[in-house]
Order: C-alpha cells, then structure tokens, then sequence
C-alpha cells in the first residue's frame, strides 16, 4: 500500500537539508515507537550518473527499511529540481504485511500504526517547505472507505424512514404530489442521465436517492401537505419570510398558518437538534465523497455523528411505527378486543402493586433472574479460585539453578513456563535452552524467566481483585464484573427500572458487556396494565398487565465466557503442576 506527497519550495536554503528532513523524521518516527530503527541508505547525484563520489556532493536520493509491528515500511525521499530552481521534495511511503504481503491482510491496528508513521513523516519535510501537497495514500483511502460505508448505511436509513413515512400517509404519489416544483424538477434532471442509458430498472421510484444529502432535510421545510402550496412554495415562503408579522395581510391566514411537512410530520418525532446535526454531518460526508486527506479526530468525530444520528432514526422510526396504524393491523386489534371481550368483563384479573419490593418479588417469581444471580454467583467463585490456584502455582515454581539440581529437568521447567507465558521471543529462548548446557546463561534465562512469571502474577492479582458479584437488585446496579489476563473487562450491569401506575410500562435492561461493548442483552418487559369504565358501569382492560423475563441467552452466555477462560487456565495449571 502507498503513500505519496510532495514537498514544494524550500523554505530557507540549507546545506544538505535531505539529510536534516531525514533526521527530522528518524526523531519523530522515534517519538512513536523508541523501538524502532531508522537507517538511511542515502546516494548523490554522481552515485546516479556512476561517477567518482566528490566529498562535496550533495545528498539527493534516499531509502529506508523499518520492520516494525509485522509491517515493512519503505521510505524512498528524493530532492528534484525544476524550471526556475524550483525545488521539489518528493515521498514515497509503501508498506506491507511482512508476514503475509498482502495489502488486505493489513490489520485495522497497523493501519493506525501507519497513520502515525505519515503524520510523522509528512511532519518532518514541512519544517522545511513551503507546503505539503498529497498526490495518493492508500491509508487515507482505508480510514475513508470505513466511513463511507457508515454513511452509506446512515443516508439511506433516512431516505428509507421519510419514504415509508410519507407512503403510509400520503400514497404512492406522494413525491410528485406534495414536494416542492424546486425540488421535483431537481430529483428529475438528475435522475435523467442514469434512467436515460441504463433502463433496467426504471420501475424502481427512486425520486429521494436523485437529491443530495442536504436536500432531505430542506425539501421538507419547503413542501406542504396542500398540494397548491407546493407548487408555489418559494414565493409563499419569501412573502413569509419578508413580511413575518404582517403577512397575513397580503396571505390568507389559513395560508399563513399551513405547517410545512417538515414542521407537520419530522420535526418532533426527530427532535429540535436534528437539523443542525445533519447539516454538520452533511458537511463531514462531502469530505470524505471528495477523498479529502482526514485526520484520525475528524474519523472520530464523524463516527460518533453518524451513532448519534442512527440512534435517532431508530428511534423516530418506533414512533412512526406508535403514530401510524394500517386497517389490518387496527382490524386485529379490535377483533382481539372483541374475542376477550366476555373474561374481560367478567374478571379484570389484574394484580395490585404497592411498592418497589412486590414487583421485584413478582419479577423473581418465575426463577429466571434468580438462576442468573446463581450463575453470577457460581461463576465468580469458580473464575476467582481458578485464578487463585494458577498464582498459586507460579509462586512455587524454582527458576534459581542450585548446582545440585539435574540440569536437564531444570531446562525442561524452563522450556515449559517460556512456552506457557512468554509472548515476545520464546522461539528464541526455546532454541538457546535447548542448544545451550551452560549454567551461566541457563540462570540468565531463567531470570529472565522469572520476571515474566512475576509480571503474570501481577496480572493474576489483578484479575482476582477485579471479581465482584452481588444480589442487588436495583437501577444502574452492576451484578458481576471480572478482568481477563487479556485484560479484557467483563461487566453485567442493570439500566433501566420501572415505575408503578395505572398504564405505566417499562423496560429494563441487563447488559452483558466486553470492556464497555454490549455483547448480549436481557430485557424485562412490564407493563402494569390499565383499564376504563364502559357505559354499562363496569371495567374493562385497555392495557394488558404482564412481567416477561428474558434472560436466558444471557446467562449460557455468561456461562460459555467463563468456562472457556476457566478451561484454558486449568490447561496452564497442569502444564505447571507437572513441573512444582
């Protein structure tokens, strides 16, 4: 994968300033990982042209290797020359897999490696240009790529939510009937070369996916449910917005007060702040459609705006879904009504709740949740003295080589804790144990040995005191939390909670999370139900009453979480046990 850019003008002339760029970029790529070394090969002019190399000569070309985090990183600089001496600094960035040399293969972590890596390098030559122009970067292209498919995803949903909308409530013409001339005659031109000259799928009404980003938003607040408004929206509008107060004497009043369908139908099911938000994300996709070099703080930023955004449309979705009902489904619900409607009358049947503790009881009735605080509490134990043991066992083992001891068990108690807890060179170690019998360099490794030992230890202690588990039962209460030698965060934490009242339903949720990353959910549903009087004098249920408990895949996944990690401690344990 590449990355290129030029450095134009130099800033202040300097004698050999390829070489000050080169030390410029070794201290910053430095600055990113001290463990990385950065050599030049650097070549003159007369090195290119194969003539005897003057003292004198000034460094013009240079390369450089660095293998670093599975990555080979090539760095080729070159200082050019123009018309009019106009000086060029030319880079070129290319890095591979070293392991594997494919560009697909680059993991999401190296890429963000190589982030770093350009910002550093680019950095260092414009200490000494004028300016820095990108010409390609493939990592630009990977971070951007990310986003788009979230943009994607996010525009369409829109698109999605405003056409089922406005076809549940206005028909299949719904677009041509209340959209704005503006507007319609914008989707068509657009549409007009595509439908032109690929015909295949000219049955598809596709008006919302001929306007831009934008337009989604703007249409609506210049279109109206009255169809004659629409056809005239902007000279209605610009008299509104020229006169505001006296416009109703020019304007009929019905006119004046007509609502747009954005003000009618979006506006409050999206919230206030929706226009504001989507015009920033406007701005942010049109960077990214444009291949504009980005910054990892604007890849956050606009990540984060496009969560908030789907977060809203999810939501004004289930409201369209609570605001608008077809016949079918307002048929069933009157038929239901009609089935039940003689053990209605004859029994309300409904449960009454004083306080918080008689619907925690009714919650526990059917044994669900309890099993949950079981499982919580069976496996914090067992997960706890899993940890305890392996600790344990590592504290006993003597990695100090006495003279006395046989040299051969000693290498092999080595060979087996490197194999089990070395995660940097134990191909090394491995092979230098095996090749070596002399009790120097056996202790040195088993010092260095023993340091790793200590470290996981240190990692063990601080996986047993991160198991908590409790009872509780009660908002925002965190049930179970434990840490991996990974040093992966395990929580189940309750959010949401209930409150008593006539027509009140509510819904808790029990999240099961991976270092703050939801990975399953339970819910309980409850609804205390309500009723109305009938002209007759009795009562009849208008909201169902129920508590359903759904937790089950919660718990079996608590469960398969805790024994896998169990199940390979206790494999580390009997390689240790075999060595006390």
């Amino acid at each position: 994968m590449n990355i290129n850019f030029i450095g134009t003008g130099i800033k202040k002339e300097e004698d050999d300033i390829v070489f000050l760029i080169c030390e410029n970029i070794k201290t910053r790529i430095t600055g990113i990982n001290n463990e990385i070394e950065v050599e030049y090969n650097y070549r003159t002019l007369n090195e290119e042209l194969y003539r005897d190399v003057d003292e004198e000569d000034e460094v013009l070309f240079v390369e450089s290797n660095i293998n670093i985090n599975k990555l080979n990183i090539k760095i080729d600089l070159k200082k050019l020359t123009y018309e009019d001496d106009k000086v060029n600094i030319f880079v070129n960035i290319v890095y591979t897999n070293s392991t594997i040399e494919e560009d697909e293969n680059i993991s999401e972590e190296q890429q963000n490696f190589m982030y770093k890596v350009k910002i550093a390098i680019s950095k260092a030559v414009s200490k000494y240009v004028n300016s820095i122009n990108w010409i390609y970067d493939d990592q630009n292209g990977y971070m951007s790529q990310k986003l788009y498919l979230k943009v994607y995803e996010l525009e369409n949903k829109f698109r999605g939510l405003i056409n089922e909308y406005m076809l549940k409530q206005f028909g299949e013409d719904w677009f041509v009937s209340k959209i704005s001339r503006e507007f319609n005659n914008k989707s068509q031109d657009y549409g007009e070369w595509y439908n032109s000259r690929y015909k295949k799928l000219n049955y598809i009404k596709s008006e919302l996916f001929n306007l831009q980003t934008r337009d989604l938003i703007n249409m609506l607040k210049v279109s109206y449910e009255n169809e004659n408004l629409s056809q005239v929206d902007s000279q209605v509008n610009s008299i509104k917005n020229i006169l505001r107060d006296n416009a109703d004497k020019i304007i009929n009043k019905e006119i004046l007060d007509e609502k747009t369908l954005w003000e009618q139908y979006f506006k409050q099911i999206l919230g206030d702040d929706m226009e504001e938000i989507w015009s920033e994300f406007s701005n942010m996709r049109n960077i990214i459609a444009h291949n504009k070099v980005i910054s990892i703080e604007f890849y956050d930023d606009m990540a984060t705006k496009i969560e908030e955004l789907n977060t809203i449309l999810e939501r004004s979705r289930e409201s369209i879904n609570i605001r608008i009902k077809s016949q079918e489904e307002k048929l069933v619900k009157k038929q239901i009504e009609e089935e039940y409607s003689e053990l209605i009358l004859s029994e309300i049947d409904f449960n009454n709740y004083d306080d918080d503790d008689d619907v925690i009881d009714r919650i526990f009735n059917d044994g669900e949740l309890g099993h949950l605080y079981c499982v919580v509490e069976e496996k914090a134990k067992e997960l706890k003295n899993c940890y305890e043991e392996l600790r344990d066992l590592l504290d006993e083992i003597n990695l100090d080589y006495d003279g006395e001891d046989d040299l051969l068990e000693f290498k092999e108690r080595l060979l087996i804790v490197n194999d089990v807890f070395n995660d940097d060179n134990k191909t090394i170690l491995s092979e230098l144990i095996n090749i070596t019998n002399k009790v120097n360099i056996i202790q040195e490794i088993a010092n260095c040995l023993s340091g790793i030992r200590n470290n996981k230890m240190n990692q063990l202690e601080k996986c047993i005191e991160s198991i908590s588990w409790n009872d509780e039962f009660s908002d925002e209460n965190n049930i179970f939390s434990y840490r991996t030698l990974n040093d992966d965060l395990f929580n189940v934490d309750i959010n949401g909670w209930f409150s008593i009242g006539r027509g009140e339903a509510s819904e808790i949720y029990i999240d099961y999370t991976k270092n703050n990353q939801i990975i399953e959910r339970g819910g309980i549903d409850i609804s205390f139900g309500d009723y109305e009087p009938h002209e007759d004098g009795y009562y009849m249920p208008i909201q169902e009453q129920y508590f359903n408990v759904n937790i089950e895949k919660l718990y079996i996944k608590i469960e398969e979480n805790v024994c896998e990690i169990t199940n390979s401690i206790n494999a580390i344990t009997g390689k240790i046990s075999n060595i006390i």
